[in-house]
């Protein structure tokens, strides 16, 4: 198991030097490295105790052990920060660091007691290291499906590699406090267990750190090519004065923007914004929103990319079209990307591109 930590402690000082190289980049790569310092200095940890060293290492040990207080705190304004590259790093933010010092406090007062004290424990073990940390991090995924749903509404392009890197993080992150979560329950439960919950946890925090080390050095540019979407309500306009629109103005409304998008084919334009098409047809950004929303009951970004496909469908089986990668029409008529064209492509048409161009009518 030994061999195991020391790997996992290998590749993350190896991704904790990349992070560090593009701080200046992108700050949110701050909050970053403080979440692979808790994994590392827990992994140093455990080496320790698998030596049997740790008595000369007591303050050390408290202060590592009150660390995972801090994870979901960490992870919460890493996503924050990575979807809102403009918020601010301001001085209230040392309030969080509030239940990392009880907690340290309350490690250290244990391992300096002859006896445990139960209550001391819990609150220190399930309380501020597991529960606070999976609230933030439950925090977290809801602010980046708040993000997620603001870039369909507002975007007919979004930036893929940041989004899954973030998904993927926050996901494995609440996946193993759970476990942990699990683990720590059935230790103070006294649950006879094949297995040993220490271990498992031990081997569970090795399996996190190698995970999310080696997939953000496989993604190293997700750490200094960054370009997140401000979708921050600060740069948006002023909101419009409520208006209560009926169906018959809706209708007129929605004929007018398509009309304008079809003539003008302004979905060619792989960025185009609800912004940008809101000042194209004189409408401000809300209400073109609420009229394709309440019209074609989805987003901008489907309604959009819907626009792509048609014309996808009509490019593709033109004649001079016919010597082109699918790939490459699909790029000419609007789309950003490969996944992007085919996840929507067939959540409209029902059937891949091949297959649609392969259909008898289509030859």
């Amino acid at each position: 198991m030994e061999v195991v930590y020391i790997m996992s402690l290998t590749v993350s000082l190896l991704l904790g030097g990349l992070i560090l190289l593009n701080v200046k980049k992108n700050k949110a790569n701050l909050f970053l490295f403080g979440i692979l310092f808790i994994a590392i200095t827990g992994t140093i940890v455990n080496i320790i105790y698998l030596n049997n060293k740790e008595q000369y290492f007591l303050y050390y040990i408290s202060f590592v052990d009150a660390l995972p207080s801090l994870f979901g705190i960490l992870l919460f304004f890493y996503v924050k920060h990575s979807i809102y590259p403009n918020t601010r790093i301001n001085k209230y933010y040392v309030i969080y660091l509030i239940p990392f010092f009880i907690a340290f406090f309350l490690s250290l007062f244990s391992n300096l007691s002859e006896k445990d004290n139960i209550l001391i424990l819990i609150t220190l073990n399930i309380v501020l290291k597991n529960i606070l940390s999976l609230y933030f991090i439950i925090l977290a995924i809801s602010k980046l499906k708040q993000y997620k749903v603001s870039l369909l509404d507002n975007y007919s392009a979004i930036a893929e590699l940041e989004f899954k890197w973030l998904k993927f993080l926050t996901n494995i992150a609440f996946y193993f406090w759970i476990l942990y979560l699990l683990m720590i329950v059935m230790l103070y439960a006294n649950i006879n267990l094949p297995f040993n919950p220490s271990s498992i946890i031990y081997i569970g925090l090795s399996i996190f750190i190698f995970t999310i080390s080696t997939y953000g050095i496989y993604n190293s540019n997700t750490f200094s090519n960054i370009k997140p979407i401000e979708t921050d309500s600060s740069t948006q306009e002023k909101k419009p004065p409520k208006t209560i629109l009926d169906e018959d103005s809706i209708n007129k409304l929605f004929e007018k923007i398509e009309a304008f998008i079809l003539s003008e084919k302004c979905f060619l334009d792989k960025d185009i914004a609800l912004e940008d098409l809101s000042k194209m047809v004189s409408l401000h950004s809300k209400k073109c929103s609420e009229v394709i929303n309440r019209k074609t009951n989805s987003n901008y970004f489907d309604f959009i990319n819907s626009f792509r496909v048609n014309y996808f469908n009509e490019q593709i089986l033109k004649t001079e079209n016919k010597k082109l990668t699918i790939i490459s029409v699909a790029f000419e008529c609007g789309f950003s990307s490969k996944s992007t064209f085919n996840r929507i492509y067939k959540k409209q048409m029902g059937i891949t591109p091949s297959k649609y161009i392969a259909l008898p009518i289509n030859l």
